[in-house]
């Protein structure tokens, strides 16, 4: 069995343990499984990414990605995957045809998506595209060939209006056509019913902040309500009591009205799994139990003081400070638990020990117990077995037992209990607040200008990389997901449509004037305003560098206080800003080059010139010998006969084609010497800005008015 196939099926076990193997035997099981699959996934990255390569440049689309374990296990990768088998409708291999090219792809159809699988994929696994069933526009059969099916989108939607074209196997193509048809209707119909349309409203209405400040007041007031009841203690026939019965069934009927609002609204899973909902439905259920005046379930009756928990849910420094505290219960737990073991054994003991001498505090484990709890609660040693005896002797059994007791519970296990509460305390509201300060800082970069439009996409990148060579796999995926018609340029609609499909926290919406600051007006792409892949990585690298720079900037604003967090982040900034002095010494190095190239090209240009000289003297030379040879050979033609007369005459002939050579030769270098001529004046022009007073020059450059350089040396 391959390597790919043992990630997969370590892959397959893990997340079949979660959902099969409970208690502790799933936590260690799970952690065998995890350090299998991590090294299985390092093995599968390096025979994908190989793969990959082994393609060749046209076909390695980077599918591995950045190659990182951050990457691979993200709860949601930028680059998406299809849906897995469970959630399948159909699925097959077809022709997707764009307009320049047609490729064979998977496609998918899921109950809400039909995806579109990307190309040169080994692993059948990325996700090249996909449309939502619900901005679904039309479907039909080409008019052409009834061979292939088109999909039109809607204009504002997820794929910005585009038409998608597939050829399917031609036994299958009416099953697809209907199959994307069926499940749109049916999506449609459940994503635009008329209860999501009510249940949209309701949400919004229960989301207000008035609403949510009524129902803080109105459970404030009944609580002042119950207090007030319980200490005016009513009689039941009196007028007072039955008015206070009245006040207390409204209060019921608007917090049963208020919770089932709450669960339409946030209808089920959400409302199920928020603890905070679960609290309301418990008080709200007791109180309407109340209702009923069931003798059997009287005791009930004083859980109307717990709607006030219902309180902290909806203020959010109590909600802090309650989620806090729930958090530092469960690990203080366990301290207590030890500390309730030594109880036992202690009180186990005692029993054994004292029960004779003591039948009233220590004659059963339970009287045991409830003494040691008495002195733990730092009550007075009151029992029959003192530890003085009445000759003044020490009863240095019963002062050990003592001793050890107090150090043991009193000192250190209680003091460990409280430890444990006051640390994990912290630790949750830290966590708080580290939660808020990145939800600062999200805002803080949404206020940011002249960004680009890449912040978000900025964040998540620098998570999922470790080394330059990581980044620039990574990029290359991403830039291949945003050229979907495979001609290697990126424009602005492409990038634009593109980066709506990545996966991340927040939907990327560039404008015309993002873009622009990401191509910098041109500068960094082509005279089209279109970009390839070796100028996105360099486009995305900047923003990366600009990114981090503008966070240090704003964690600087929010650890103002912080003196040693300040001057760290202030040196972090200085160390990302560019010096202006290493470009000017850029610039000098620049010089420096070129200076020596327009010598080396001085050089040059006087050779060529000297040559063009001695070719001009030799033309002179041979053109004079051949002009007499002509003459003698015309005076001598007369006494010739017909064949040496024919041999003459060919001969004169290619003299002449070969001085034609000679001159055309001579006219070619004659232009490439003045052409080399108009270059050097342009050099000489470049020079005399260089060597101008406002531009510094190259190292060893003397100052203007001092003495030239000396002439390069021959």
């Amino acid at each position: 069995m391959s390597e790919d196939n043992d990630y997969t099926l370590a892959s397959l076990e893990l997340s079949q343990a979660q959902e099969v193997i409970p208690g502790a035997d799933q936590e260690m099981y799970l952690k065998a499984l995890k350090e299998k699959e991590s090294s299985m996934f390092k093995f599968s990255q390096f025979t994908e990414r190989g793969k990959n390569e082994a393609l060749g440049p046209d076909k390695d689309f980077a599918h591995d990605g950045f190659g990182t374990y951050e990457d691979k296990f993200s709860e949601r990768p930028i680059i998406g995957e299809l849906p897995t088998y469970d959630e399948i409708y159909k699925d097959e291999s077809m022709q997707y045809i764009l307009p320049n090219r047609t490729s064979v792809r998977r496609v998918v159809l899921s109950k809400s998506t039909l995806c579109i699988g990307a190309e040169y994929d080994l692993t059948r696994r990325v996700l090249g595209d996909k449309i939502p069933l619900d901005e679904i526009d039309g479907i039909y059969l080409s008019p052409h060939d009834e061979t292939s099916f088109f999909i039109d989108t809607i204009q504002d939607g997820y794929n910005s209006g585009r038409k998608y074209h597939f050829r399917p196997p031609s036994d299958t193509l009416h099953a697809w056509v209907e199959g994307i048809r069926f499940q749109t209707d049916d999506y449609q119909a459940r994503k635009f019913s008329t209860t999501k349309w009510f249940r949209t409203k309701a949400k919004k209405l229960y989301e207000l902040s008035v609403m949510q400040s009524v129902v803080a007041t109105l459970i404030m007031l009944n609580f002042v309500a119950i207090a007030a009841e319980s200490q005016l203690q009513p009689d039941e026939k009196g007028d007072l009591y039955k008015r206070m019965r009245q006040v207390d069934v409204a209060f019921t009927i608007f917090f049963t009205l208020e919770i089932c609002l709450n669960g339409f609204a946030h209808w089920l899973r959400p409302f199920l799994t928020n603890g905070w909902n679960l609290l309301d439905i418990v008080v709200v259920s007791f109180s309407l139990i109340n209702l009923l005046r069931i003798d059997a379930l009287s005791f009930m009756q004083p859980t109307r003081a717990f709607r006030i928990f219902r309180l902290a849910g909806r203020i959010t420094e109590l909600r802090k400070i309650v989620h806090s505290v729930g958090q530092a219960l469960f690990p203080m737990a366990n301290a207590l638990f030890i500390g309730l073991i030594i109880t036992c054994i202690f009180a186990i003991l005692g029993t054994e020990f004292y029960s004779e001498r003591d039948q009233k505090n220590f004659g059963t484990f339970s009287r045991s117990f409830y003494s040691l709890c008495m002195v733990t609660a730092f009550q007075q040693w009151d029992t029959q077995i003192p530890i003085f005896r009445e000759d003044k002797s020490i009863d240095f059994g019963v002062l050990i037992y003592l001793v050890l007791l107090v150090f043991v519970l009193v000192w250190v296990m209680l003091q460990v209990v409280v430890a444990t509460l006051l640390d994990n305390f912290v630790s949750a509201t830290t966590r708080t607040y580290q939660e808020e300060s990145i939800s600062r800082l999200d805002q803080a970069e949404t206020m940011n200008i002249d960004t680009g439009g890449l912040e978000a996409l900025c964040s998540e990148v620098l998570k999922l990389f470790d080394t330059s060579d990581q980044l620039s796999r990574g990029i290359k995926k991403i830039f291949h997901k945003l050229d979907f018609d495979r001609l290697g340029r990126l424009d602005y609609w492409k990038m634009k449509e593109g980066l709506k499909k990545i996966h991340l926290k927040k939907t990327i919406e560039i404008t015309e004037e993002d873009y622009n600051i990401l191509i910098e007006n041109g500068k960094a792409s082509f005279q089209d305003r279109t970009v390839n892949l070796p100028q996105f990585e360099r486009i995305i690298r900047k923003q990366l560098k600009m990114h981090v720079q503008r966070d240090l900037t704003d964690v600087m604003a929010m650890v103002e206080d912080t003196v040693e967090m300040r001057v760290l982040m202030s040196s972090h900034r200085i160390l990302h800003i560019n010096d202006p002095t290493e470009y000017v010494k850029k610039i000098r190095e620049e010089k420096s080059v070129f200076l020596r190239d327009i010598d080396l090209f001085k050089r040059q240009l006087h050779a060529d010139i000297d040559r063009l000289i001695s070719l001009q003297g030799t033309l002179i030379k041979r053109t004079a010998s051949m002009a007499n040879s002509v003459s003698q050979e015309n005076f001598q033609i007369a006494h010739l006969n017909d064949f040496e007369s024919n041999e003459l005459f060919l001969r004169a002939e290619k003299t002449d084609r070969d001085l034609e050579e000679l001159t055309g030769a001579i006219r070619d270098l004659g232009s490439s010497v003045q052409g080399n001529v108009q270059v050097a004046s342009l050099a000489s022009d470049i020079l005399k800005k260089f060597a101008s007073p406002d531009t510094p020059g190259p190292p060893g450059t003397p100052p203007p008015g001092g003495n030239p350089p000396p002439p390069p040396a021959r």
